[in-house]
């Protein structure tokens, strides 16, 4: 019996001593883990979001960190911040130029009233450019409501018909798993209030009440403060004081072909939307759409959502056509349903 005992017993010692070097084991692991998350968090997530491993963040981060990621992630961050607050001029109805890019913008047409349409392409793939006259007539447009259960995400077409707008783009990103959202991504600012808020600092994209069109990194409430009227969240910013600031090295990365939706003001007061055709990983880079921006004037310019949000609505129907990655048409040529965007209101 006493043999008996002593086996049990090495035995028992022995269970002992894995079961501890297991706890260690462990215990190491999660302090890594740990420190993974906390000290490491920025770059990992990332590193993540870069490919594409966006189920994998939320689970190792949870849900509130993978939609910060995801705001963060859609547009580039520069060093520089943009002073947006420098356009100056009124809009003239007399100049007329000798220049191909300038007289498209300035000879007005005749049968449209406030702006005109001119069809343009951008390396093979045909583009859309709006020319609005009276920038105080391009405010911020957004959805019936934001967060109430994914019922309150309209299309371009229905958004515009609500504000009785001739000309809507769309404009803010917003949490997408797949099947959209009614919950916008960063700042949302209409009339000078924060319709939707965030936290930290944006990316905005909007307007101040001298009808400038201004690039800001800011809080909401520091844009308000600044006179911004109208902002949304988005990048990367593409112009400014006449000079493209993404650089072209990106739009091999990132940010490379695709279908494309830009704001752009020229210094003589005149907006210009810009949306184009793409499908996918196919259409203008970020390069291309900031470089014909600039040759149509653009003094200052920011991208806004593109790929399949891409959406240009004039007189109520919707101008380019919307695809998925199978290059099929979007809610049968209706597009998405977004939060945000521009539109040209009477």
């Amino acid at each position: 019996m006493v043999w008996v005992q002593k086996i049990t017993l090495l035995k028992l010692r022995y269970n002992m001593k894995k079961l501890m070097v297991f706890g260690i084991s462990f215990a190491s692991c999660m302090v890594v883990f740990l420190m993974t998350i906390f000290i490491f968090k920025e770059p990992i997530t990332n590193y993540l979001v870069s490919n594409n491993n966006l189920k994998l963040v939320g689970v190792l981060y949870g849900k509130n960190t993978l939609y910060d990621v995801v705001a963060r992630n859609n547009y580039i961050s520069y060093k520089k911040d943009i002073d947006g607050n420098v356009i100056s001029g009124s809009v003239s109805s007399d100049n007329v130029s000798n220049d191909k890019y300038e007289k498209e913008i300035l000879e007005k047409d005749d049968s449209t009233e406030g702006y005109k349409f001119i069809n343009i392409e951008i390396n093979g793939y045909k583009s859309y450019l709006i020319a609005i006259y009276d920038p105080s007539k391009v405010k911020l447009v957004s959805s019936r409501w934001f967060n109430r259960g994914n019922t309150g995400q309209q299309t371009v077409i229905d958004i515009c018909k609500r504000y009785n707008g001739k000309v809507c783009i769309n404009g803010g990103g917003f949490q997408d798993f797949g099947l959209g959202s009614d919950i916008p991504i960063g700042y949302v600012i209409e009339d000078g209030k924060i319709t939707w808020d965030s936290e930290g600092k944006s990316k905005l994209v909007g307007f101040n009440y001298d009808n400038e069109l201004v690039l800001m990194t800011a809080t909401g409430e520091e844009a308000i403060a600044a006179g911004v009227r109208d902002a949304l969240e988005f990048g990367p910013f593409l112009i400014d004081n006449g000079e493209i600031i993404v650089p072209k090295e990106e739009s091999a990365g990132g940010y490379g072909g695709a279908a494309r939706v830009a704001i752009a003001q020229r210094k003589d007061g005149i907006v210009l939307f810009l949306v184009t055709e793409g499908v996918h990983s196919k259409g203008p880079t970020i390069y291309e759409v900031a470089e014909t921006l600039k040759k149509y004037g653009a003094y200052t310019a920011g991208n806004l959502d593109g790929g399949a949000s891409s959406s240009l609505v004039v007189n109520g129907k919707m101008i380019n056509h919307p695809l998925n990655i199978y290059g099929e048409l979007i809610n049968g040529g209706r597009g998405r349903s977004v939060v945000t965007g521009f539109g040209y209101i009477e």
